[in-house]
């Protein structure tokens, strides 16, 4: 299991290195490389996230899942999760 995991953790780094790449390349191509930034982000409640449907059948009301919210100079972007504390 341990070697399982450390797998996992070097991938992890790869594909974060790769993100971060990408996204420098982007700043530079939108001239956004001297923006100053700041990202804030929290998780949502479910009703935050999808009010109160009729319907419970879905993983944020069952606790399996979370959507995050984070603002990038005052815009929001969310996206779902299940690795969570």
């Amino acid at each position: 299991m341990g070697d399982l995991l450390q797998g996992s953790i070097r991938e992890g780094g790869k594909i974060f290195e790769t993100l971060r790449q990408e996204f420098a390349r982007i700043a530079r191509e939108n001239g956004l490389e001297s923006e100053k930034v700041q990202v804030v982000a929290q998780p949502l409640t479910p009703e935050e996230a999808i009010g109160r449907p009729e319907e419970l059948d879905y993983p944020l009301l069952k606790g399996k899942e979370r959507l995050m919210q984070a603002r990038l100079t005052g815009t929001p972007g969310q996206a779902f999760t299940d690795m969570f504390v």
